[in-house]
């Protein structure tokens, strides 16, 4: 741990999507939480000054990670699961809850399967994650966490696109499209400033908060 932190890492997820021996990944088949070994690592990350990011965790271990770690957590990219008919890599509620209760942030990301679990999915529809925290627990637990490369997953050549989504299991959902119209371009963040501003966003400070809101 003293060595990544040494060469400049801050920020690091206890898993990916399977199983290691931290934790469980978010489709991997059985919802199990964080080993002794991911307890350890968490507490050791809190000493060193490496943040805790649980994008990718299954449900057990993301809500562990809460338990464990003394210092905020982070889910630097990911969404809402109740606006995405149950997709495994978007957070429930409670992890929402949870993060917000220790003053973590959440980033919301524009990848297709993870916004809508059908078609058309819009611009509009990734406003809504943000509005669904903001309506949970509040505006300054939100940020966005795009999980998109300058020029989007559907630019890639089709081969490589096919051999990255060969990686995933089918819970992954992938469809025709990867990434959003309107999202999929290197100024994506302007699109997105203004669909916020649409929505009542604006540059005032949100109250600081460690507590959901009911």
């Amino acid at each position: 741990m003293d060595l990544f932190y040494g060469l400049g890492q801050r920020v690091s997820q206890l898993t990916y999507n399977a199983r290691n021996m931290i934790g469980n990944g978010s489709t991997e088949r059985r919802d199990e939480g964080l080993s002794d070994f991911g307890v350890a690592i968490v507490e050791r990350m809190n000493r060193a000054g490496m943040v805790v990011d649980v994008s990718h965790c299954g449900d057990r271990t993301t809500l562990d990670a809460f338990e464990a770690s003394k210092k905020p957590v982070l889910i630097t990219h990911s969404n809402c699961r109740v606006l995405v008919n149950g997709h495994p890599r978007c957070k429930t509620d409670e992890a929402i809850r949870k993060l917000a209760a220790q003053g973590g942030v959440m980033g919301i990301t524009g990848v297709r399967m993870f916004v809508k679990a059908d078609e058309p999915t819009t611009v509009e529809h990734v406003l809504d994650h943000f509005d669904h925290v903001k309506k949970l627990v509040g505006p300054e637990f939100l940020g966005v966490g795009s999980d998109i490369d300058l020029f989007g997953y559907d630019a890639m050549p089709a081969r490589e696109r096919a051999a990255l989504h060969a990686n995933y299991k089918s819970a992954y959902a992938f469809r025709e499209k990867d990434d959003i119209e309107g999202l999929n371009h290197p100024r994506r963040m302007f699109d997105l400033t203004e669909g916020l501003i649409r929505r009542g966003y604006t540059d005032a400070p949100a109250a600081c908060s460690t507590s959901p809101r009911a």
